[in-house]
């Protein structure tokens, strides 16, 4: 019997309609306008700062304040933030009423002019925009809209570069914000585990492409988007390749990474499964010594989190504690939010264990989300001493300098 089924169905039964996960998105935006984004510019030396963009080649950042019913940039869209003022200048501004004041509108002529009265007017001396050497989602800014800015502006207002505001705006988020990631967190562990059942997986029969093509299909059906893959492996007794696909058999040692969007939030999660082969103990023998080995590497990286650290210094204390305690480990977490691959620190990459120029300079800070991604090599006398990875993900919040596993986390290893 596969209980989380079960609790797919629940969850199908009460996903939000579409007009109350409008209602639920414009809340949350809204609470982050007025709340967050003052705490942001204030922390700026800038006068104002300016996201804007073309229909069809936007910046990153359009998604993120427009409201819920609106899908993109109409003709050129422009957000401008003072510390006391929110404006939208746009074809359809006036619809976003409630969330900007609507400073133009198409009848008001070029808009570029407009924008130098509007900055004029507001005493602007100097104007952040979206460009960025080390970030792509803070260079959004493209080459034709900078040279309009900087030809009607000449030299009466300064453009600088906006990289601090624009990554602190994707990657902080609100309490209420959070309190729907522990949600989105706990569906991801369900459709996981549903997915991972004797229900669905056949020895010899399934391919690692159908639990794939399994946990999409269990994603849309409830109206969740996946952002990658999803990916499904394994790994298998004699054989050293450890992200094998094609045809499960018993006692293949099952991976998945699967994450999803919902509501403007992404997800991140991989969990491991051993398909239980008949006769053989082989939890007894060892083989849960795999995660076990892999969540105190989690309680390593997750004591070490804390508030101004950056990310290149957290992933060297935390490999060199793991080092002491005799785990061989790798560590490549990353923040997540508006997008899986989210803006803020990085924490190691899968193929760097050092230090990453730019994002891993960045200061870990509170009200953020991470996937903790990471692995754990342990060397099986089970397997004839070969090496098995642990390979664990989970979506977390880091709040009041503490990690929060939101639904909790893999702490044994789960059987099909």
């Amino acid at each position: 019997m596969n209980e989380f089924a079960d609790q797919y169905r629940e969850i199908a039964s009460t996903m939000p309609s579409e007009d109350e996960r409008i209602a639920s998105y414009n809340e949350f935006l809204l609470d982050r306008l007025e709340n967050i984004m003052p705490r942001l510019l204030a922390e700026e030396e800038f006068d104002a700062w300016m996201v804007i963009g073309r229909e069809n080649n936007e910046d990153p950042i359009i998604s993120t304040l427009l409201p819920g019913s609106f899908y993109g940039a109409s003709r050129i869209t422009a957000f401008l933030f003072t510390k006391n003022n929110r404006f939208v200048l746009s074809p359809h501004g006036s619809q976003m009423s409630g969330y900007y004041e609507s400073a133009w509108k198409v009848e008001d002529g070029d808009i570029f002019d407009f924008i130098g009265e509007l900055l004029r007017d507001l005493k602007v001396k100097t104007l952040g925009v979206d460009y960025s050497d080390n970030f792509a989602l803070a260079d959004g800014i493209t080459v034709s809209l900078f040279q309009s800015l900087k030809r009607k502006l000449s030299d009466e207002v300064t453009l600088v570069s906006a990289e601090n505001i624009a990554v602190n705006w994707l990657q902080t988020r609100s309490e209420k914000e959070i309190e729907v990631y522990r949600n989105l967190d706990r569906i991801a562990h369900v459709i996981i585990r549903n997915a991972f059942s004797r229900d669905n997986i056949t020895p010899g029969v399934t391919k690692t492409r159908d639990v794939e093509l399994l946990l999409k299909k269990l994603a849309y059906d409830i109206g969740l988007k996946t952002w990658f893959g999803p990916d499904v492996d394994f790994q298998r007794k004699g054989v050293e390749d450890t992200r094998c696909t094609g045809l499960i058999e018993e006692g293949d040692l099952l991976h998945c990474d699967f994450g999803f969007m919902y509501n403007g939030l992404a997800t991140d999660t991989q969990q491991v499964f051993y398909l239980k082969k008949e006769g053989y103990d082989d939890l007894k023998l060892g083989l849960g010594e795999v995660i076990r080995r892999t969540n105190e590497v989690q309680n390593i990286l997750a004591r070490n989190f804390r508030e101004g650290i950056t990310g290149n210094e957290l992933l060297r204390v935390s490999l060199e504690d793991a080092k002491v305690k005799g785990l061989e480990a790798a560590i490549y977490s990353h923040p997540v939010g508006y997008h899986g691959h989210g803006a803020g620190p990085v924490i190691g990459l899968w193929n760097n264990q050092d230090r990453i120029s730019g994002a891993g300079d960045l200061k870990i800070r509170n009200m953020t989300c991470f996937a903790m991604e990471l692995n754990c090599r342990t060397r099986l006398s089970l397997w004839n001493g070969q090496n098995v990875y642990g390979f664990l993900e989970e979506t977390v919040a880091f709040t009041d300098n503490e990690i929060d596993y939101l639904d909790g986390r893999q702490k044994e290893l789960f059987l099909i």
